[in-house]
């Protein structure tokens, strides 16, 4: 029973993007009820509960006040430990100066008095000024020494290419008919826009239009399984035989290969995946054996299963295009036809008088659909595997089954360098690779749905299926009978009346420029441009906000941005703040990722930090002016502690002389 209350509520870590929590629940190995939760975005400054965090660093925009404050800690904090080093230094020279100067100064006293004991030996008066004149010296000479040591919607444009033919046939009563068939090669125009064509009769008069509208663009899967593979952890079994004695006998270890099956090991770990080894241990009665000779120690690495799932790993070495469009004839004086045609690439589809060929598809390389998959029947994640039959002890995919069946049985393969063993006397201690899969399922960074800027990679009927919004060009050849065709465009402007960007900067979910755009009349497509970067948008008489991801690597946007339609070019101000979110951190919370991977730390915008400081001027040279009045404080203190010190030490140091 599940029972759904709403005395507590817990949230869930939120993404800057909408994402969805599917929770299965199992009785008895089935499904026995499927929950389906879509949580909306929630700003990310909202989420920051910390002060002293390097979350609430990197993103000082969320608080100002606060980010002030704790720049004026920290610079504190830095300064103090700095001064309070350069002080621990200085301190440890001036008792080094302190020690060295009465070491000297002991040692010079003492030479002075043994060589006034040797000259008293030899004269009993010596001269006055003489020894006056030799003290001096010595004197001067240890001063030297002492001083010398610190030194140290509408139609959009569409490319036409036709040729008409006109086909007639002559009846038995001498009658004529003939038929016009007009081939047009166009290109379709992008996902959600619409193709236009003139219908005009023999006499090129016009009667209606022909309107063909891409809804569906995508790339399904030919699934190829390469392996099955199971989530395990390794084990080893060591047996210590004497000489003469089980399988110790012979020619001893000379017969035993990693595929022996030996009695000394127990059934199940024979009959598991792993590799025998043997290697020879001391004999002789202080080993625990009977005859002097060396004895065998068995041992064999081997695989235990932890749970009971099967796991299919597989690649799409191919993929069938699936095209779905909307088709509308309009002829006047009469009601208009609509027609959905699922379109197959190199197929012509007929419908009415009309046939549709789709002959030239033009796609960018998209390197994720060259990926390899991992599927529990029920999910599918996109992982890097092993190649099959090519076991790689660090890699998924360690354990290879060829089969459903043989992954049931846990008859699968492993390869041999998985374990390091090191035999000891009776045992041999190891340490090995493992392979636990579940974890997979619960990183929101590689579990389908999966979304870039263009593409949107989502499971479908246990397959993998790749929709494209923007980026893939078609060519089609349209045959109609009975009209001549002419291409129409509507010659619109596009304004963007609203845009906001959110999101982050350097990170895998990218951020969201959401923008409102309104066309003159009609319904068009738009080509942006914002310096280097470029999407699309759809423009309408009423605006809708149209959603686009991109990637930055910046945390200040700010850009002009230009917006070019049939009619001319406007343009745009989209300005805003992304936030910094670290990769580990939003691998655990988001399900977008980008085309192109990089395992690399992403690095934090240090310019903004500044940058945001700066235009904070008054808050910040505020800050610092009091970061500077205490620092004098405390060093106006310590110079006065260090004066009395300094002060007892002299004193001290007069008192010894």
């Amino acid at each position: 029973m599940l029972v759904i209350g709403h005395a507590a509520t817990n949230m869930l870590q939120p993404t800057i993007l909408k994402f969805i929590f599917i929770h299965g629940h199992w009785k008895s190995d089935l499904v026995s009820k499927r929950i389906k939760l879509e949580c909306p975005p929630k700003p990310f400054c909202e989420l920051i509960h910390c002060y002293f965090c390097l979350t609430f660093i990197e993103n000082p925009h969320c608080a100002p006040k606060g980010a002030l404050i704790l720049l004026g800690f920290i610079i504190y904090l830095s300064l103090s430990i700095i001064y309070l080093l350069f002080t621990i230094l200085r301190v440890i020279i001036a008792c080094s100066y302190t020690c060295s100067r009465l070491i000297i100064l002991c040692s010079l006293q003492g030479v002075q008095y043994i060589i006034r004991r040797i000259i008293n030996l030899r004269s009993s008066s010596p001269p006055e000024r003489k020894h006056r004149y030799f003290r001096s010296a010595l004197r001067k000479t240890g001063a030297l020494i002492v001083i010398a040591i610190p030194l140290s919607y509408a139609c959009s444009i569409s490319t036409l290419l036709q040729a008409s033919q006109s086909s007639c046939l002559q009846y038995e009563n001498g009658s004529l008919e003939c038929i016009l068939t007009t081939s047009a090669r166009l290109m379709v125009a992008p996902q959600g826009q619409q193709s236009c064509l003139l219908l005009k009769d023999m006499n090129s008069k016009p009667l209606g239009t022909l309107t063909i509208q891409l809804k569906k663009i995508a790339l399904r899967c030919k699934k190829k399984s390469l392996y099955f593979t199971r989530s395990f952890q390794m084990a080893v079994a060591s047996s210590k035989r004497c000489s003469a004695a089980g399988s110790c006998s012979g020619n001893k270890c000379t017969d035993i290969t990693i595929d022996t099956k030996l009695p000394e090991f127990e059934k199940y770990v024979n009959d598991a995946p792993g590799f025998t080894y043997c290697t020879e241990s001391c004999g002789c009665a202080a080993c625990g054996c009977f005859l002097c000779d060396s004895a065998c120690l068995f041992y064999r690495t081997y695989a235990r299963p932890t749970s009971e799932k099967i796991y299919e790993v597989f690649s799409c070495p191919s993929w069938e295009y699936l095209f779905e469009a909307i088709i509308n004839i309009r002829i006047t004086g009469k009601e208009s036809e609509q027609h959905i045609a699922h379109l197959i690439a190199g197929l012509p589809y007929e419908w009415n008088r009309l046939k549709i060929t789709l002959i030239a598809i033009s796609q960018p390389p998209i390197p994720l659909l060259t990926a390899k998959f991992i599927s529990d029947e029920e999910r599918i994640v996109q992982i890097d595997a092993a190649a099959p039959g090519q076991a790689v002890a660090t890699m998924i995919g360690k354990m290879q089954c060829a089969n459903r069946d043989d992954a049931q049985k846990f008859n699968c393969f492993l390869p041999k360098d998985i374990c390091t063993c090191q035999p000891r006397e009776t045992v041999a201690a190891r340490q090995c690779e493992e392979q636990l899969l579940e974890h997979l399922f619960t990183l929101k960074e590689h579990i389908l749905p999966l979304e870039t800027h263009d593409i949107l990679l989502k499971e479908t009927d246990k397959t993998v299926e790749a929709q494209f919004k923007h980026s893939m060009t078609l060519e089609a050849q349209v045959d109609l009978q009975g009209f001549q065709i002419s291409t129409i465009a509507d010659k619109n402007t596009c304004e963007v009346t609203e845009a906001s960007i959110s999101g982050c900067y350097n990170c895998l979910s990218g951020a969201l420029i959401t923008a409102s755009s309104k066309s003159s009349f009609g319904t068009g497509g738009a080509h942006v441009e914002c310096d280097q970067l470029q999407f699309s948008l759809i423009c309408e008489v009423n605006p809708k906000a149209n959603k686009v991801i991109i990637h930055y690597d910046r945390a200040k946007f700010q850009k002009t941005c230009s917006v070019h339609c049939p009619g001319g070019k406007t343009n745009f101000h989209l300005e805003g703040i992304l936030n910094y979110i670290d990769a580990e951190r939003l691998s655990n919370i988001s399900n977008i990722v980008a085309e192109i991977r990089n395992t690399e730390r992403r690095s934090f915008d240090l310019s903004f930090f500044f940058e945001f400081f700066k235009f904070n001027i008054i808050s910040t040279t505020s800050i610092i002016l009091v970061v500077f009045v205490c620092l004098t404080t405390c060093h106006v203190c310590i110079r006065k502690y260090f004066f009395c010190v300094k002060f007892h030490q002299k004193r001290t140091f007069r008192n010894f002389r």
